[in-house]
């Protein structure tokens, strides 16, 4: 064979999954107790055939309205400050300035204003 390949020797054959380390172990047996976990919370859930709400769906999350996020942001900025947290302050302020619920609502206070049709510097609307 010509170009560029791996050989094997004998006594070398290609490792399978294998454990590494002790944190690897570690790893798949909590993998493992989280899945089983789940599965039987699932099966407590499950309703039996035949009784009312059997064929019905969980509930979807539903997700928040940018008011929401910038009204949550707001209290836990007011909560950190009250504890004296301005580290936590500042990271909140931080988030809040940069976030994108913020802006949408920034720009429908402004563009749904009659300052809206304000002229700008260029003198146009």
């Amino acid at each position: 064979m010509g170009g560029i390949g791996v050989e094997l020797s004998g006594d070398m054959a290609p490792r399978e999954s294998e454990q590494t380390s002790l944190w690897s172990s570690r790893t798949r047996e909590s993998e493992k107790a989280a899945k089983e976990t789940t599965q039987t919370m699932a099966e407590a859930r499950a309703v039996p055939d035949g009784e009312p709400g059997a064929n019905v769906e969980p509930r979807e999350r539903r997700k928040r309205t940018p008011e929401e996020v910038v009204r949550s942001l707001q209290a836990r900025i007011v909560k950190a400050t009250e504890a004296g947290r301005w580290n936590k302050v500042k990271a909140l302020q931080y988030r809040l300035a940069h976030s994108h619920s913020a802006r949408v609502l920034a720009v429908e206070r402004v563009t749904q204003n009659k300052g809206g049709k304000t002229p700008g510097v260029d003198g146009e609307t």
